[in-house]
């Protein structure tokens, strides 16, 4: 969704191949935020992304996987976000999965931040079977002008070995000018070891934002590499 210069964590949806799903500081961000797209408008956000083979992946498949999402976005008068992600496996060029999500704030003014609920489930395209569901608590502070800090608690449900599993998630925003900002992340399922990672949100206009990102998942040893667009309609 579109964010202010600094944004306030919903987690997109990464790539199958990588073991960890999480939502996104401006779609495939692993941690989210407790902003939500103005009541009555919509946005488009769209990323491409690489993710290397995991280790236990490397042998059946050595190759990296490749895939864009798109995840159109509008938010209802009450304040209902509704968004769809749809993930197009171009190393296959088949569709990979699609899903909803569900976002509301539930308090503007939280021990001085805000707090929203997230809420969503994924369909295996590929597979023609469930993935997975999710829902999380994104809670946002201004740290001070130029920083904010993002926390993620929730729970994922695990389709293969049938039950949910703790979600956690810590990000910081830093401006590092009016244009530019540095975001700086970690998150996790249950006690896997953390994903983590390292972006660069530009604002092109007040309209348009252009951010990119480094992660690896260190459960599977896995990299992921993604660069977004992020439009407000």
């Amino acid at each position: 969704m579109m964010r202010n210069t600094l944004p306030l964590f919903t987690i997109g949806v990464l790539s199958t191949a990588v073991h960890l799903t999480a939502h996104a500081n401006g779609g495939h961000f692993l941690v989210d935020d407790a902003d939500i797209t103005p009541p009555g408008e919509c946005a488009l956000e769209v990323w491409a992304q690489r993710a290397s083979a995991s280790a236990q992946d490397r042998v059946d498949q050595p190759n990296a996987t490749h895939s864009v999402v798109a995840q159109p976005l509008c938010t209802t008068r009450n304040g209902w976000e509704i968004g769809i992600p749809l993930e197009y496996n171009t190393s296959e060029s088949e569709l990979a999965s699609y899903g909803l999500e569900l976002k509301t704030m539930l308090s503007g003014d939280l021990y001085g931040g805000a707090l929203a609920l997230s809420i969503g489930a994924v369909r295996d395209q590929q597979l023609d079977s469930f993935e997975g569901a999710f829902i999380n608590l994104p809670y946002s502070r201004e740290l001070n002008e130029s920083a904010m800090l993002h926390i993620n608690l929730g729970s994922q449900y695990d389709s293969i070995e049938s039950q949910w599993r703790a979600t956690w998630g810590a990000a910081a925003t830093v401006g590092l000018t009016s244009r530019f900002d540095l975001i700086a992340e970690t998150a996790g399922v249950g006690r896997d070891s953390p994903a983590a990672a390292l972006g660069l949100r530009s604002v092109l206009s007040s309209r348009v934002e252009l951010d990119a990102s480094f992660g690896r998942d260190f459960e599977v040893r896995s990299n992921l590499v993604a660069v977004g667009l992020n439009i407000a309609l």
